[in-house]
């Protein structure tokens, strides 16, 4: 927030960002941001924000890596993984319905196998689970 406000058009927007980026804004961006569901988009748009696309690049953070769980074997489909996960989505104030950035992700991806389009390839890593089926074979896995 304060990075964003270097690119105000107005001062008196510019001193709002700064404040809800401050510890004693914490109050005010609940109310303002936090509550309100605000994204990206809407800071830049309600504080009037002007910044072009390499600057924006280079103060926004990194997407932190999304975990889900595989949802298949490899002994009976050796040539795919299916994935299970929540599809997120939020019903904001005024009542728009917003998906997670993942959720909308998957959905497109989903869009385009159905209309049998190509699947853009995806950088994944893999991170040991820490899933344990039962030792004792007669209890169900849900």
């Amino acid at each position: 927030m304060k990075d964003l406000s270097e690119f105000c058009a107005k001062p008196e927007d510019k001193a709002k960002l700064v404040l809800l980026a401050s510890p004693g804004g914490k109050i005010e961006f609940e109310a303002q941001v936090n509550s309100s569901m605000l994204g990206l988009a809407d800071i830049i748009e309600n504080y009037n924000v002007k910044v072009n696309l390499a600057n924006l690049i280079q103060i926004s953070s990194l997407i932190q890596p999304r975990y889900y769980t595989i949802a298949s074997s490899s002994r009976r489909d050796p040539g795919s993984v299916h994935l299970c996960f929540a599809m997120q989505l939020d019903v904001l104030p005024d009542g728009k319905k917003r998906l997670g950035l993942t959720s909308k992700f998957m959905t497109h991806l989903f869009n385009l196998q159905k209309q049998g389009k190509p699947l853009p390839k995806v950088k994944i890593s893999i991170k040991e689970s820490a899933f344990q089926l039962p030792t004792e074979r007669h209890l169900p896995v849900i």
